[in-house]
């Protein structure tokens, strides 16, 4: 059952919005005033704190990890990328695509034609401005039949992609689909600086929140924060430490004892333990994520459609 805790908290940590709160206070017993001024109250607490060196324990750095996205794979390099990059589109509170480095986009009638209009003034961390040939660029960088990248099945369907002028893109696909603003937030789909002939500089630098200082494959990476970040409001803290712990023990001692401030990957048998400890928060947050039950239809037994519908029957969807 959801309390006011819970609401306040989601609020906190902008999941629903103020009208929500308002609304889901009331049905708690709260009246429209008391809900509403408690509204303001979290929004007032809802503002960052700024400063402060932010550490994170993940479970799956590896020797071999890099930044370039092709070769991404684990939360450890999709976290790095999230910290130092951005992407057209990103997935908002709501689970829906919304701007990042793409400010608008529309698609044509058939949605086999969809144009990005990129953000103006947004600076990658040397100093590059952002145009639509770095976009075109980090995108191809997953095309081709010599591409070994994760992120190519999502893009078989693309025709072309083309810097119509600076600040826009096209991309053009071989068939309709409502999905390609859901496709750029993929975590592939980082966008990275290109030189003139559309070779991409892998090395780490991005537009995002943070600039690398430091990186050690299988070790941990430092980053401090970009001054210059387009996301007002956003990147508060002053910098910011990944540390690749593959123990689930480890990173839960971590964050008991004070060495680290957020863990992923939390063992399903030790959670209640540490939501125990006074000085730790288990967030739960609902996912975006889903499984799938993928079925040969052409070999037994999946050839038969009794045989799916009892496999669909026997889940709770």
């Amino acid at each position: 059952m959801t309390t006011l805790e819970d609401l306040k908290h989601s609020a906190l940590s902008g999941r629903i919005n103020r009208r929500n709160f308002i609304k889901e206070s009331a049905a708690l017993g709260l009246t429209v005033a008391a809900a509403s001024t408690l509204a303001d109250s979290v929004a007032l607490a809802a503002e960052p704190n700024s400063g402060g060196n932010y550490r994170v324990a993940l479970d799956d750095g590896n020797t071999t990890d890099s930044f370039d996205p092709a070769t991404y794979e684990g939360s450890f390099q999709i976290g790095q990328a999230r910290v130092c990059g951005n992407y057209l589109t990103e997935i908002t509170s709501d689970n829906v695509a919304g701007p990042d480095l793409a400010e608008s986009w529309e698609a044509s009638p058939d949605a086999s034609s969809w144009t990005f209009k990129l953000r103006q003034g947004v600076e990658f961390h040397n100093g590059k401005t952002l145009s639509a040939n770095d976009v075109v660029a980090s995108l191809n960088h997953h095309r081709g039949p010599d591409s070994t990248s994760g992120g190519s099945a999502l893009l078989d369907n693309v025709i072309d992609i083309v810097a119509v002028d600076a600040n826009t893109v096209r991309i053009d696909l071989t068939s309709g689909s409502a999905d390609m603003p859901y496709v750029m937030t993929d975590y592939h789909m980082l966008i990275l600086p290109a030189d003139g002939e559309g070779n991409l500089d892998t090395s780490g630098i991005g537009t995002g929140g943070y600039v690398m200082e430091s990186f050690e494959p299988g070790i941990g990476s430092y980053f401090h924060r970009n001054p210059n970040y387009f996301k007002e409001g956003k990147a508060n803290f002053d910098s910011v430490e990944y540390h690749a712990v593959a123990d689930a023990n480890a990173r839960e001692s971590g964050l008991v004892s004070g060495e680290f401030d957020s863990i992923i990957s939390v063992d399903t048998k030790t959670v209640d333990f540490l939501a125990q400890n006074p000085g730790v928060r288990v967030d739960e947050v609902a996912s975006g994520a889903h499984a799938t039950l993928a079925m040969h239809v052409d070999i037994a037994p999946y050839d038969d459609n009794n045989v799916r519908m009892a496999l669909k029957y026997a889940m709770d969807r």
